[in-house]
């Protein structure tokens, strides 16, 4: 049984009725599918990081209120 996306995105639950190997393999289909999404995460967290760092204009400070 492979994992099936639902149609918000996330993975489809087995069924009660689904074999013990039957539902190893949707486990394990289930983490290979979390871990594409976590290293699509990763990637995308670098390349912003690498977009902030090439920014030519530093943040300003905080401005201090004077009383």
């Amino acid at each position: 049984m492979e994992a099936q996306e639902d149609r918000h995105g996330g993975l489809g639950n087995c069924t009660a009725t689904t074999s013990g190997a039957e539902l190893y393999r949707c486990w394990i289909a289930n983490r290979r599918r979390l871990e594409q999404i976590i290293a699509q995460m990763e990637q995308i967290s670098a390349d912003a990081g690498e977009i902030l760092l090439r920014q030519t204009t530093p943040p300003e400070p905080p401005r201090t209120v004077k009383r």
